[in-house]
């Protein structure tokens, strides 16, 4: 967290300052309050004005200083966790492709959200409301010692079991609430889940078992929580009971002393007020002690995930090139223990164009996000242009490479920002790219302009028209590679076909694509098809190479 307070640290610094004034200034007010009984007991009508007089003026002082006070302390709280949420959003973006596929996306919005909010609640404003009670705590401690020092003795020994007994709570209640935080997270996963499943919900008549699915999730979330609250049930009773105990001990005792004339009926008046002063204070800061330490283990976990931010801008890029060839030297890589490329030997020249064919299941993907920069595991020698990859330059990879994948994702915006994604590009490059992609064509067909707005996910837009906004993106970052994981699929065959055909011819890229259409005048213009099957490369060649040898390949088209 000082990272934080550091970034915000003027307001923090004057939040803190009136913080301290208010509380100081609350424990006095004992003090007006002995003066004016004082007065009136003896009645004293100068001196019960006077002090009346000077009490309200003191309030008025007091009640402004409490709502600037109020008002910094949760705009402190606004500027923190806005400052959270950015160095946590840095730190998701900054991971690596297979790093953010570690976690499911239901968690990453679970720590927005829920973990965001339980920090604030349980962290943030416990630690102003500690801060406050333990300053408003002292000085009453203070005042109450030089009225009456034996009053403060026994109050000191009541604080000493206040302290003791509810802090026996905090260890279990630390780990209730890193539980109640997975639940957090497993209902936001479920949820989402069911949710983006509706379709399928609906298609085939699993309303029940959905309904049964949520129940069960909201059932454990709801038992996780009850099970935070019963504890903090339990330390906020026992605070209290000691607090009341206190607040008892006190009148009594100051009665006690006022009989035997040792103080004023004004000084018992005050002691009572300072007992209170002391009591809630502590009744308080136990009842949030236990509060910031439940946070420790979500806190840490968030820090795992703003430290990759930290990493990334640290590290000094080795960075990579494409001027002649990309070589893949006897690669294996699997998920677990299960292999997806075995001995796979490969080598681009920049360029050339190359076609991936293969039955399904047999590694392709698999292939191209590792020539892409995905995976970080594999065995072998990944190269390029003779400079082996590893975790100081992958990230590079990006910036030479733009891959399009079978699932194509769009922002909620327009189609032009979807392309050019905010960057600024010239009329003649986005009109160049619309045209290569074929999406001009359609656009105009179907009379739909740029800044058309996309719906969630282009649920507006056909599986061709989404494709086709794709290809454009890739292109007109004017990458020298493009990776193409079955990109046209869901493009009608012509233009699918016209498409290929425009990249087949563009001398700027190196092309690597995947497909199952193994057609003569579909492959025929591809320098080199790579053939694989269960995981390795088992032929390589031209189309006609591969046809008249007759071997694997041959037999596909068959």
């Amino acid at each position: 967290m000082i990272r934080y307070f550091k970034e915000n640290r003027i307001i923090i610094f004057i939040t803190l300052i009136l913080c301290i004034t208010c509380a100081i200034a609350s424990s006095f007010v004992a003090v007006f309050l002995q003066r004016i009984l004082d007065a009136a007991v003896i009645s004293d009508m100068n001196s019960f004005s006077r002090e009346l007089l000077r009490a309200i003026a003191y309030l008025a002082v007091l009640i402004t200083f409490s709502y600037l006070y109020s008002l910094l302390c949760k705009k402190s709280i606004y500027k923190l966790i806005k400052t959270m949420r950015k160095h946590l959003y840095n730190g998701v973006i900054n991971h690596s492709i297979e790093g953010f596929q570690k976690r499911d996306m239901a968690n990453y919005l679970s720590y927005f959200n829920n973990d965001i909010k339980i920090i604030e609640d349980n962290y943030l404003n416990a630690m102003f409301t500690i801060l406050e009670n333990i300053v408003l705590f002292l000085a009453s401690l203070v005042i109450m010692i030089y009225y009456s020092p034996i009053i403060a003795l026994f109050t000191g020994i009541s604080i000493i079991l206040m302290i003791t007994i509810p802090s026996l709570a905090g260890i279990p209640l630390q780990k209730k609430q890193d539980n109640y935080s997975k639940e957090l997270s497993l209902f936001t996963n479920k949820l989402k889940d069911m949710l983006m499943g509706f379709e399928v919900i609906k298609t085939y008549s699993i309303d029940a078992y959905s309904i049964k699915k949520f129940e069960r999730s909201n059932t454990n979330l709801a038992k996780s929580k009850y099970k935070v609250d019963k504890l903090f049930a339990l330390t906020e009773v026992i605070s209290v009971v000691l607090s009341i105990i206190l607040q008892i001990g006190v009148i009594v005792l100051s009665a006690y002393f006022v009989i035997k004339g040792k103080i004023t009926v004004g000084t018992l008046l005050a002691l009572t007020q300072l007992g209170a002063s002391l009591a809630n204070p502590l009744v308080l800061i136990f009842d949030n002690i236990p509060k910031m330490q439940s946070t420790k283990e979500i806190l840490n976990k968030l820090n795992e995930i703003v430290a990759i931010s930290d990493e990334s801008n640290a590290k000094a890029y080795n960075l990579i090139e494409f001027e002649h060839s990309i070589e893949l030297e006897n690669i294996s890589f699997g998920y677990g223990n299960q292999e997806i490329l075995k001995g796979i030997d490969l080598k681009l020249t920049k360029g050339k164009k190359y076609a991936i064919v293969g039955t399904n299941g047999c590694g392709k993907s698999t292939l191209l996000k590792l020539i892409g920069g995905y995976f970080s595991t594999y065995e072998g020698k990944l190269l390029y242009d003779e400079k082996e990859i590893d975790s100081s330059n992958r990230s590079n990879i990006i910036k030479i490479a733009s891959i399009i994948h079978q699932n194509i994702y769009l922002f909620n915006e327009s189609i032009q920002d979807n392309i050019c994604l905010h960057n600024e590009y010239s009329d003649e490059d986005l009109n160049l790219v619309l045209e290569k992609s074929e999406l001009a064509s359609i656009l105009h067909k179907k009379d739909i302009a740029l800044d058309y707005e996309v719906k969630e996910n282009g649920l507006n837009l056909s599986g061709g028209q989404r494709q086709r906004i794709a290809i454009a993106r890739a292109l007109i970052q004017k990458k020298p590679l493009l990776i193409i994981d079955e990109g046209t699929s869901a493009i009608e065959q012509k233009a699918s076909y016209d498409i290929e055909q425009n990249l087949l011819k563009d001398n700027t890229i190196t092309l690597l694509t995947i497909t199952h259409n193994l057609g003569e005048n579909n492959l025929k213009n591809y320098d080199e098809i790579i053939v694989m099957n269960n995981g390795s490369i088992v032929e390589k060649g031209s189309y006609y190479e591969l046809i008249n040898s007759k071997g694997f390949f041959y037999n596909m088209t068959l």
